[in-house]
């Protein structure tokens, strides 16, 4: 089987503003991780002394952190879209 050589395409080419490494993706690793283990820890406080503030604590850090997530998630859909024009 021959093997085809194509152009190269400079869009196809990570650019380096494209490319952030692995240091982006592991802040929000970690930061998702934290988020889950605060909400769980509100939950579990709230369960254990039935004091509604520890309750709200997690719905308040699990919405601030929903809404960061779509933040990010816009920028890099909106990223992705000024790249393919």
């Amino acid at each position: 089987m021959r093997r085809r050589h194509f152009p190269v395409c400079l869009r196809c080419l990570p650019s380096d503003s494209a490319y952030r490494g692995p240091t982006l993706l592991l802040v929000l690793r970690i930061a998702g991780i934290l988020v889950v283990l605060t909400t769980a820890a509100g939950i579990v406080l709230f369960l254990l002394t039935r004091d509604r503030k520890y309750l709200r604590f997690a719905y308040q850090t699990f919405k601030y952190a929903l809404i960061f997530a779509l933040l990010v998630l816009g920028l890099l859909a909106l990223e992705r879209a000024i790249v393919l024009v």
